[in-house]
């Protein structure tokens, strides 16, 4: 049945919402469970980090790959649920947002780098799914009423990259904006454009909540679809 489970044309695509409650393990642990001066601890998070950048990137290769080998999907079959198999690794943007701060400075640095990477990385996939997204609607018009839930996954990347760039111009060392020193980076400027990015892409977000919101109190839904599992997405975006 598992097998059958990750096969599965729709229902595989949810696979990789496993990696989605890793990723809000190791930020909540971060965040709340390890004292700053426990050396140890702080290590294993920077681990942590690292093993879940590299799984979930290999499973954002490996389920695209074997969805484009496996199956073939009509443009007006497209839903959101397409986006899922980028979202995990596109979330290390989001947990080196909450660990960087309390990681030594070039260690720090290390993650926000490599979250900013997967986080542009994730966000790109999910530019182009919404392309197929917006054909769609404008072909076939709204999905039917039991998988009209499934339009909330929209607001996710736009509004996870507004809350892990903000928190990784945040999480920079203090030590990285000297005054034109010859470092690498400025810190305030990193900050403004984190934030006029974040108000960009926040604005996107809120399009296509409007746009779930309204689809869904037009037909609500009545029969459970794991579709229903989206509607958290604007609480948590």
């Amino acid at each position: 049945d598992m097998s059958t489970s990750i096969k599965h044309p729709r229902e595989g695509f949810f696979v990789p919402t496993f990696f989605l409650s890793i990723a809000t393990l190791i930020t909540s642990t971060s965040r709340y469970a390890i004292p700053a001066s426990d050396v140890g601890l702080i290590w294993a998070i920077r681990g942590a980090f690292w093993a879940y950048l590299v799984a979930t990137l290999l499973l954002a290769v490996g389920q695209y790959s074997f969805v484009f080998a496996t199956h073939s999907f009509g443009l007006d079959t497209m839903m959101p649920t397409w986006i899922l198999p980028i979202f995990p690794v596109m979330l290390s943007g989001t947990i080196a947002s909450v660990i960087a701060a309390n990681q030594p400075d070039i260690s720090a640095v290390s993650i926000i780098v490599a979250g900013l990477t997967c986080q542009g990385l994730g966000f790109a996939v999910a530019i182009m799914m919404y392309t197929h997204m917006v054909g769609r609607l404008m072909q076939a018009g709204l999905p039917n009423r039991e998988h009209r839930p499934g339009l909330f996954m929209c607001v996710g990347p736009p509004a996870f990259t507004a809350l892990a760039i903000l928190g990784m111009a945040n999480g920079l060392p203090n030590d990285v904006d000297p005054d034109m020193d010859g470092q690498v980076f400025d810190q305030g400027i990193i900050s403004t454009i984190a934030l006029m990015s974040a108000i960009f892409l926040w604005a996107l977000s809120l399009w296509w909540f409007g746009i779930a919101c309204l689809a869904v109190i037009q037909a609500p839904p009545k029969f459970f679809h794991l579709g229903w599992w989206a509607m958290i997405f604007p609480n948590t975006g």
